[in-house]
């Protein structure tokens, strides 16, 4: 399926595509078995009792992190704020700015799943979530890889960038946090990945401008499989990180402030 976008890939689609998609699409349902892996790690960390979904979309993560602890979520668009609401999972959806918000305080976790790359400046972000938040709290993340696979796939997306592992990693170290775990993901399917982007490239050069986003949607039977294919990889990722890949998850925590801490301008520039 191709779907124009303005805030979220599911955003204009009806109520009952949106529910059957997000119930089934290999990407969504592989990316649960990411998360659960990562929460687990999470919690042998520290005890975590609530958790903020930054960026919720409709809720799509809340059973998988409702396993975990108590979930509170916000998201600015209100048509996926109302569904994320109706799951009946989440214990508040607040559809307003995420700086706005109360009781950050109580906050063990922040989620930000492909959140990340739709800030213009995310190490601004990341400062003022240090501002706020409890000293010892945790993040767990997910973001879009490879800056050179950059296409009008991310720009029709409103991506500001891609991440390397390596640029990532600075970001969070740069804002005070440790990295716990990290992986790219979607490792399998990157040679193809790569395919798809290097023809979208060669169509520019055709002035044949890409115009609208496909989600992922496939037949059944490859929806299966590369839904194994994500739960395989999230199984192998508890022993190794893949070199390269299509995402990136990370798991970091909040460090004490010292005087290694960069309190200036973003050092990239």
């Amino acid at each position: 399926m191709k779907q124009d976008i303005r805030d979220h890939a599911f955003e204009n689609i009806s109520e009952e595509k949106a529910a059957a998609l997000e119930d089934t699409l290999w990407w969504l349902q592989g990316r649960k078995y990411i998360i659960r892996n990562y929460l687990q790690a999470a919690i042998k960390t520290k005890k975590i009792e609530k958790i903020m979904d930054v960026g919720c979309g409709s809720g799509g993560n809340f059973d998988v992190l409702a396993e975990f602890a108590k979930v509170v979520a916000v998201e600015r668009s209100h048509p996926l704020v109302m569904r994320a609401r109706a799951r009946g999972i989440a214990e508040a959806v607040y559809e307003k700015d995420f700086f706005d918000l109360p009781d950050y305080d109580k906050i063990d976790l922040f989620t930000l799943f492909d959140v990340l790359e739709h800030i213009e400046y995310d190490f601004e972000f990341f400062k003022k979530i240090k501002q706020i938040a409890p000293p010892n709290h945790m993040l767990l993340l997910s973001v879009p890889a490879c800056q050179f696979l950059y296409s009008d796939h991310d720009r029709l997306l409103h991506h500001y960038r891609r991440y390397s592992r390596k640029t990532l990693h600075a970001l969070l170290r740069d804002n005070g946090y440790e990295i716990t775990r990290s992986s790219y993901f979607m490792f399998f399917l990157f040679p193809f990945a790569l395919f798809s982007r290097f023809k979208e490239k060669v169509m520019r050069l055709f002035k044949k401008k890409q115009t609208s986003v496909n989600v992922g949607e496939v037949p059944n039977w490859l929806n299966r499989i590369l839904t194994k294919i994500l739960d395989m990889e999230s199984r192998f990722s508890r022993h190794f990180s893949f070199p390269i890949g299509l995402w990136i998850f990370v798991l970091a925590k909040s460090t004490t402030p010292d005087h290694r801490m960069h309190t200036g301008p973003d050092p990239r520039g």
